[in-house]
């Protein structure tokens, strides 16, 4: 059974297409078994992470208002978020995921992303190939504008001139 997590407030639940056999997150929050408590992800998760994602070379974890930005062939494929894997969705990735496709949200405002589960954390091959199917189908980053010079700022060539007055 996949599990769709969203980290809005309370007061405003997400609505998105929900597949069938999940459990709405209304009805876990009514059974308190939804846990709104946001940490910051671990040193540990991204190590296995990035340990899993080995055989992609290049590929590496950015660290990015306390969570994490996955990246190959500078691309940013996935964030990771209170422990989560969320890869950007692309047509690809969601033909190799398949029926365990799941759509999440990193954090609240962002854009849906694939879920990733423990299962999918746990196979290393179809992990690196949802990467790399990822990357392929993602832009090109846009190259970085480059700034023009600043003028200097000149110093004031008007001198203070301090007026005594005198009296008589």
């Amino acid at each position: 059974m996949h599990v769709m997590r969203s980290r809005a407030p309370a007061d405003k639940l997400w609505l998105h297409h929900v597949p069938s056999g999940t459990v709405s997150l209304a009805r876990m929050a009514a059974f308190g078994r939804l846990n709104r408590s946001s940490m910051a992800t671990s040193e540990t998760t991204i190590r296995f992470l990035l340990d899993q994602l080995s055989d992609l070379p290049g590929v590496r974890a950015r660290k990015m208002f306390g969570e994490y930005a996955v990246y190959w062939r500078q691309k940013v494929v996935a964030l990771v978020c209170d422990d989560q894997l969320f890869v950007k969705i692309t047509a690809p990735g969601k033909a190799l995921v398949g029926e365990r496709y799941a759509e999440g949200f990193a954090y609240p405002g962002a854009k849906a992303s694939i879920l990733i589960g423990a299962d999918e954390l746990d196979d290393h091959e179809l992990l690196t190939t949802l990467i790399r199917v990822t990357a392929a189908d993602l832009p090109s980053p846009k190259p970085k504008r480059t700034r023009a010079p600043q003028a200097r700022k000149r110093a004031s060539t008007k001198s203070t001139v301090r007026r005594t007055t005198t009296r008589s």
